[in-house]
């Protein structure tokens, strides 16, 4: 199976400034589903049901993700008129969201790995209890929903269940601020589209400033460990999520290679896999479907650049590059160390080739039967002793109850 990702930014957004946030982002965009409501939520383009599951079995529940049931509550019938659609009735998607990785310093947007697949029959609450699932906690997202290129753009406000699965019971989560959340999110990308998707994203994110500002949520800040009988009190109590993560070990990891000349877009080279039974040693794979060509054709000068991003299971991006030139004259013969923190989480990437010469005029073209030849070495950091500290509560400071925003209360929703 193929993994696709999501990228995505998002933000939150004052009640008394939704019309004009909707309003520009028509303008932005040319689309205007039912905006003569002004950011009324009874008015709202859709309205979607969404159950989040959990793990039954304690051994297979730090799965790093959420299982999730998605489904639109409002279907248009054949006279036209708008009716609530049963539970069991509904187009039902499942949805397997895995854990953002921790932001890197120049990254552009969030990244997680996400697996789509729609209920096409049976009973979808029966197959989830096979799986050795439960009913974590439920919510309904009401509101306007655009598609522009790559983007989804979400404008919703979310909404608790007092009983379960009951739509009637809704209630705001956050009915004193009356806050919306705003969410851009790209279609499901592959590895070699991310940089161009991320791009669109973020350019797309400034047009808003002013009404809302988009950034990356780090929910790693809020993530804890929790009991599975708290999280199954969740669908009537709804309280924050606490993912478990388990790092992986060496031998699980694999990264993708991709690589390109300037701004030319992102191919795959291959890929950095485990040697079998040699524990802790990688070994680098060329994609067989690589075209080598444009990168053995002669740089038409210094200033021709070539990149090549790491990628890793879990989407995080690392890159780097060097004089296109300088790869040329090595015989691509180059080097590439993947740094791993504590964890086992990557965070960056050392390239080089076997030249240490510079570039010259008069440099010889590069053999067509030329390949890589390249060494890899992925090491991961060991940690120190560290003092013992005793932390004040970040809920309290100087005596006073310290108010959480509204994406550190209900960041679990995106």
């Amino acid at each position: 199976m193929t993994t696709l990702y999501e990228c995505h930014l998002d933000g939150v957004c004052a009640a008394d400034t939704v019309g004009a946030l909707l309003e520009r982002i028509t303008g932005l965009t040319g689309i205007a589903p039912y905006l003569l409501a002004r950011g009324s939520v009874d008015s709202a383009a859709f309205v979607e049901h969404e159950i989040v599951f959990a793990c039954r079995n304690n051994a297979t529940a730090n799965i790093g993700g959420s299982m999730r049931a998605v489904a639109q509550c409002l279907k248009t019938d054949s006279e036209g008129v708008i009716r609530a659609v049963p539970l069991l009735q509904r187009d039902w998607s499942l949805r397997f969201v895995a854990a953002p990785q921790p932001p890197k310093p120049g990254q552009a947007v969030s990244l997680r790995a996400v697996y789509d697949s729609p209920v096409v029959a049976g009973n979808l609450f029966d197959f989830i209890d096979m799986l050795d699932f439960d009913l974590a906690f439920e919510f309904v997202r009401k509101g306007y929903r655009f598609h522009y290129g790559p983007i989804c753009i979400t404008v919703s406000c979310i909404y608790k269940l007092l009983e379960k699965h009951k739509l009637s019971s809704m209630t705001p989560f956050d009915a004193a601020s009356e806050t919306w959340l705003v969410e851009l999110t790209s279609e499901r990308t592959r590895t070699e589209s991310i940089p161009i998707v991320s791009e669109a994203i973020a350019a797309f994110a400034k047009n808003l400033r002013g009404l809302v500002d988009m950034g990356i949520v780090d929910v790693n800040k809020f993530v804890a460990s929790k009991p599975l009988d708290e999280l199954k009190s969740l669908s009537q109590d709804p309280q924050l999520i606490r993912t478990q993560f388990k790092p992986l070990e060496l031998n699980q990891l694999e990264f993708n290679i991709l690589h390109a000349i300037d701004e030319a877009k992102f191919t795959m080279r291959g890929r950095i896999v485990p040697v079998e039974k040699k524990a802790g040693l990688f070994k680098y794979e060329s994609d067989p479907k690589m075209d080598l060509t444009p990168f053995q054709t002669p740089a038409t000068d210094y200033t021709q650049r070539y990149k090549i991003i790491a990628m890793d299971m879990d989407g995080t991006v690392l890159t780097t590059s060097i004089q296109l030139c300088q790869l040329q004259k090595a015989k691509f013969n180059d080097f590439i160390a993947i740094h791993l923190d504590q964890n086992g989480t990557a965070f960056h990437i050392d390239y080089t080739v076997d030249s240490s010469s510079p570039c010259s005029k008069d440099q010889k073209p590069v053999d067509p039967k030329t390949t890589f030849k390249t060494r890899t070495l992925v090491s991961k950091a060991e940690e120190g002793t560290r003092p013992k500290l005793e932390q004040m509560s970040s809920e309290k400071a100087e005596g006073k109850e310290v108010e959480k925003s509204f994406l550190q209360k209900y960041w679990y929703y995106i």
